[in-house]
């Protein structure tokens, strides 16, 4: 359990990270990308003729990105989801407790200022 809880807090600060990383990073990429000064001067558009082609399949990148931003939210349910198992499990043993404190000394709770919990009645 506290594995799984390390990994997840590291995949969650690793993509913090990178999402307020990135973009400072990009920036100083295209800062340093500056053009020269011919290309500057440059104020017509050549078209060029050349049987060039640029091809870039995104469609596995699409599909991969959303299958890492997927498995970090099933992971992070999963995480929130034992964080609530065992807040459960502690408030039932604090309920069992309480209640065998009160069965057994007859204190209503009253002089203490911890209320008592009563199980309903149907």
């Amino acid at each position: 359990m506290k594995t799984m809880r390390s990994l997840l807090l590291a995949v969650g600060l690793l993509v913090s990270s990178a999402t307020l990383l990135g973009p400072a990073l990009f920036f100083s990429v295209a800062v340093a990308q500056s053009p020269d000064a011919e290309e500057e001067r440059a104020t017509s558009f050549h078209a060029v003729t050349s049987g060039a082609h640029e091809d870039v399949p995104g469609g596995m990148l699409l599909v991969a990105a959303y299958a890492v931003v997927l498995v970090a939210l099933v992971g992070y349910v999963l995480y929130v989801g034992a964080i609530q198992q065992g807040t459960q499990r502690e408030m039932a043993r604090l309920e069992k407790l309480v209640l065998a404190r009160s069965a057994t000394s007859g204190d209503t709770g009253a002089d203490d200022g911890i209320p008592v919990a009563r199980p309903a009645k149907d």
